[in-house]
């Protein structure tokens, strides 16, 4: 008996007649940034200005379709127009400690 055989002898079991929807995302794509010294970020490829009392913290920036939104942990705290034509492809923030190699 193969796998699909014992699937399905289970009670209520059916086997599929199409293919899957895709699968809806669940949020809206984040990505983690460190505030540079001149209170700018860069996200998409869109420079946001963020502020300078910002520097040296790491925000999230939540990429809606048609705007960034800039949290400081659960504070929102700004929002900005986004190209959507320009995809979000990086998401985690490196500091300058994580990245520097010790030999």
């Amino acid at each position: 008996m193969t796998k699909v055989d014992r699937r399905l002898a289970l009670r209520g079991a059916r086997r599929a007649t199409g293919a899957l929807p895709a699968p809806t995302p669940a949020q809206a794509p984040r990505a983690q940034r460190v505030v540079g010294a001149d209170g700018v970020v860069m996200v998409a490829r869109q420079r946001l200005r963020i502020g300078r009392a910002h520097a040296g913290k790491t925000i999230t920036v939540i990429a809606e379709d048609t705007s960034f939104r800039v949290l400081d942990g659960d504070h929102e705290f700004s929002s900005f127009a986004r190209d959507p034509s320009k995809p979000l492809t990086r998401f985690k923030a490196w500091s300058r400690a994580e990245t520097t190699t010790m030999s």
